[in-house]
């Protein structure tokens, strides 16, 4: 290995760090901007996962995204599941259009599948854009 291959490698080496320090505080963000949720535990439904989904939807009252929703599940859920791991069960549950939220919508804001939430038909203007009351939060 040259010099130029080592530095290449320490660069992809930093750049994990990096991305991961990224997620790092993006959890912890986001994880302020749900705090108030969270209190709410008393109602929190404690066994059906697409009743908790629900939950946390109807109660931030806005369209968000599935890492928003997971934050906001993760102090309540009691499994061996990581924010990631429960991000994606979030995602496979809701993308199957299951008859529970048949009053859920997917809302793409841009061409990225990161930019995807997910809120109520009702939240949206005549335009099909969400109002103003129920907006999503952009990365």
């Amino acid at each position: 290995m040259n010099i130029t291959q080592f530095l290449h490698s320490e660069k992809k080496l930093y750049e994990g760090l990096i991305d991961r320090l990224d997620i790092l505080i993006s959890l912890c963000d986001d994880s302020k901007n749900i705090e108030v949720l969270n209190n709410t535990s008393k109602n929190f439904p404690p066994d059906n996962f697409n009743e908790q989904i629900l939950f946390i939807i109807d109660k931030e009252k806005r369209f968000l995204h599935n890492k928003e929703i997971a934050i906001a599940m993760f102090n309540q859920f009691n499994s061996k599941l990581d924010i990631n791991q429960l991000k994606n069960k979030i995602s496979v549950v809701l993308n199957r259009k299951m008859p529970q939220f048949k009053d859920l919508i997917k809302y793409q804001y841009s061409n990225a599948y990161k930019d995807t939430v997910w809120g109520k038909k009702e939240w949206l203007d005549k335009n099909a854009i969400p109002k103003p009351l129920h907006m999503y939060k952009s990365r």
